[in-house]
């Protein structure tokens, strides 16, 4: 997962973002709270910064994500 996200980071903003919102509950179940932070924050800085559906969920999940790890200042922000 992490080399796919890596990739996506490097070549195409809006499909690490997909990637993102699409780890949001695996990221969960293994309480990776960390790493789903760090993809997020990234990930959304390199997509395109237009209002979209991806982009609406993506926020979504890095605030729930923050909630979960107990973030509540990260989950505000999202």
């Amino acid at each position: 997962m992490a080399a796919a996200l890596e990739h996506a980071l490097e070549t195409d903003g809006d499909r690490a973002l997909r990637l993102c919102v699409a780890l949001t509950f695996w990221w969960k179940w293994r309480g990776l709270f960390g790493a789903a932070e760090r993809g997020f924050v990234r990930a959304l800085e390199r997509a395109d910064p237009a209002v979209s559906p991806v982009r609406a969920q993506a926020l979504w999940g890095r605030g729930y994500l923050a909630a979960w790890g107990g973030d509540i200042a990260a989950a505000v922000e999202s």
